[in-house]
């Protein structure tokens, strides 16, 4: 996943957007495990706060939820992909 600087939206969008993306072609798939904030911050090279940020968005959408220290594919996700 590349960030973009001069992007229209903050990196914390722009991260949220990627994982959105991938789980609605299926790439990330219901109950899969994410990437912890810690070592998702250090893959992108970005601050805690923003995977913090990313993560917040996509629970407000109802498609990650958090158990524990965390984050998975929420099974909601899953239903609103194949609604008809």
């Amino acid at each position: 996943m590349e960030l973009y600087l001069n992007d229209v939206y903050p990196y914390a969008q722009q991260i949220s957007n990627y994982i959105e993306r991938e789980i609605f072609q299926q790439k990330l798939k219901a109950g899969q495990k994410l990437l912890s904030i810690t070592n998702l911050s250090k893959e992108l090279n970005v601050s805690k706060h923003t995977i913090q940020l990313s993560y917040k968005i996509l629970r407000k959408k109802e498609l990650i939820v958090k158990k524990g220290n965390d984050f998975f594919i929420s099974k909601v996700s899953f239903f609103i992909i194949y609604l008809p």
